[in-house]
């Protein structure tokens, strides 16, 4: 019987390591494709996985691309999100296949960046603090596009888990469900304690002088 059993459990090993999925997991640091270094994905990683991401700083001419290959869930397949960090914004998007070795289509985000121009009416926290893992959250930042939620999350390098770094901003909502599998503005990074809450609206402080304005004539006539 015990041997009956080994063998299923063999068997069984076999079968699903053979019908694992293979991916490419490589990282380029100037946006560029690669398709290197294939490994099995694992548990629930049923697909294979690029992010694009683009960083733009007001001081940086030339923005920071970063494209990475990797076994990902496929719920979190052909996403796109932003970020915004104040003088900081950044763009990403995502794109998956599901053949052994395949070459995902490279995710585009020139929609993305066409639609975070435009400033909408709200507003978070703000700060990033490098290295920390505290911040004042008496600065604000002004949220574009669709983002609608108030992000926050400690970053540390996977390489040296003593670097860490504070973020606060504004994302859009659907980047708080992918907070395990968004590409964020430092290279090879895990996040811990990734918050999202809704983002407040700037609209009641600006209409604020409006109003004001007519009560005050009406007081001086």
């Amino acid at each position: 019987m015990a041997a009956s059993v080994t063998v299923l459990w063999l068997v069984a090993a076999f079968l699903g390591g053979a019908f694992s999925l293979t991916c490419f997991h490589c990282t380029t640091n100037n946006g560029d494709n690669c398709n290197e270094n294939e490994k099995p994905c694992l548990g629930p990683l049923d697909t294979c996985f690029t992010t694009l991401t683009e960083i733009h700083q007001d001081k940086q001419k030339v923005p920071t691309k970063q494209l990475v290959k990797l076994c990902r869930e496929k719920k979190s397949c052909n996403q796109s999100y932003t970020m915004s960090f104040n003088s900081t914004k950044l763009y990403a998007s995502t794109t998956c296949c599901e053949t052994d070795k395949c070459k995902t289509i490279m995710p585009s985000i020139e929609d993305l960046k066409k639609e975070k121009d435009k400033e909408n009416t709200l507003s978070c926290p703000y700060c990033i603090e490098f290295p920390s893992t505290k911040c004042n959250d008496k600065d604000t930042a002004k949220c574009y596009g669709k983002e609608d939620k108030c992000v926050s999350f400690t970053s540390k390098e996977a390489t040296n888990t003593s670097k860490v770094s504070k973020w606060k901003g504004c994302a859009t909502a659907n980047l708080c469900s992918m907070s395990t599998v968004a590409t964020l503005p430092l290279s090879h990074v895990t996040t811990t304690m990734f918050e999202c809450n809704h983002a407040p609206s700037l609209l009641p402080g600006l209409l604020l002088p409006v109003a004001f304005g007519p009560a005050m004539l009406k007081l001086l006539l």
